[in-house]
């Protein structure tokens, strides 16, 4: 919240999770497919049953959209989504909860 208004999260996702970004944005959050960009992002989604390289990728184009990370860089809450409804990957946004890697 900023000055009493609601900021929604901005949430960056993986391609091929379109229809979960389309769930998101009803629900009144910003959503962006982060191989457009994930700057600003409050929350970064992915889909991966293994973490192959996935962690190195979202950390090498964050810190190439964002900068090295700093003391106002708050970072951004991972979901991985595979195995996941989307309810609850929206309870893991709404409560901030970790997902497990």
């Amino acid at each position: 919240m900023v000055g009493g208004v609601f900021m929604p999260k901005t949430i960056a996702l993986e391609r091929g999770l379109e229809d979960l970004a389309g769930f998101l944005s009803a629900r009144g959050y910003n959503t962006i497919m982060y191989d457009d960009r994930i700057e600003n992002a409050d929350v970064i989604i992915y889909n991966r049953n293994e973490m192959d390289n996935c962690l190195t990728q979202l950390n090498t184009n964050f810190i190439a959209q964002q900068g090295s990370p700093s003391a106002n860089n708050t970072g951004a809450l991972l979901i991985n989504a595979h195995n996941k409804t989307y309810n609850q990957i929206l309870y893991t946004i709404e409560r901030g909860l970790y997902s497990p890697l």
